[in-house]
């Protein structure tokens, strides 16, 4: 209906009023004012939530994608790394730290940080072990079935 505008003043207010919901307009709100031109308004607003929310994950990211985006890596990275510190999800901060380092050209260490996230996410569980006898599955070796008692098992 072309009220953008208000819009733009009701995800505003939310996102100060509840700084931990604040996410659900992050989207909507920053393609508002990417579109019109107000791009340094984005980039208060987040600054703004984590003002009063130094631990606002969302916005630490939201933030930090939006220095990436700039160039501006290495506020990028610091924004992140000090999140690595925080109780978060550490493979999600990774991931994206992998993505700045990589925009700013430094591969190998890009490479390294990803193949961490490989190997902590993906190997463990790549190895199964599967009963001759009743197809039993497990992820952990075992010398002897534990459902039918069989002695051969099987690495998948």
């Amino acid at each position: 209906e072309d009220r953008t505008n208000e819009a733009m003043d009701t995800w505003t207010n939310l996102c100060k009023k509840i700084p931990d919901k604040a996410f659900l307009a992050f989207e909507r709100l920053e393609k508002a004012l990417y579109e019109k031109g107000q791009f340094s308004k984005v980039e208060e607003l987040y600054r703004t939530i984590l003002d009063e929310d130094e631990d606002n994950i969302n916005a630490i990211i939201a933030l930090s994608e939006i220095y990436r985006k700039k160039g501006e890596f290495n506020e990028s990275l610091k924004l992140l790394q000090d999140a690595q510190k925080k109780e978060v999800d550490k493979n999600l901060i990774t991931s994206l730290i992998t993505k700045v380092l990589y925009d700013k050209g430094q591969f190998k260490e890009s490479a390294k940080q990803a193949i961490e996230i490989i190997e902590k996410e993906n190997l463990p569980e790549y190895k199964r072990f599967v009963c001759d006898k009743c197809k039993n599955v497990s992820y952990e070796p075992f010398w002897i079935c534990p459902k039918c008692g069989e002695w051969n098992l099987k690495i998948l």
